[in-house]
């Protein structure tokens, strides 16, 4: 269970024991908006996001990441109910991985169903 929804912040016990991870309601119904710190990229690279849900193509491809706000990254997918694991990646232009994260477990959110309903923005701290 998620705690502290009467503050509109959540903090999930099944977030794989990420540090810097924050949760919080969104006004984005059936959304998820991903935000993650990175400034160390080279030239012409970017941020994705891969992983378990359809919304984030099963592991298969990255799913692009705005720059819009650097060095703050940002995505914003569909949202379903369940567990959902990621990480982040840098790609090329062409949308190709240069690397991923050095962080060796999945990073990972349970979804509740009213989070499903209301949204969510999933603060990440840092890319690592």
């Amino acid at each position: 269970m998620c705690v502290g929804a009467a503050r509109g912040w959540m903090s999930c016990p099944r977030t794989a024991g990420r540090a810097g991870l924050t949760l919080r309601l969104a006004g984005g119904a059936g959304t998820a908006t991903f935000q993650v710190m990175c400034q160390d990229t080279a030239w012409g690279e970017a941020l994705a996001i891969v992983g378990s849900t359809e919304s984030l193509n099963t592991w298969s491809k990255p799913v692009a990441m705005s720059g819009d706000k650097y060095p703050l990254w940002e995505v914003q997918v569909p949202l379903t109910e369940g567990d959902i694991e990621y990480k982040y990646v840098k790609v090329d232009p062409e949308g190709s991985i240069v690397c991923w994260e050095a962080f060796e477990a999945n990073r990972k959110v349970c979804v509740s169903p009213l989070m499903a309903r209301t949204g969510i923005v999933v603060q990440d701290g840092h890319f690592s």
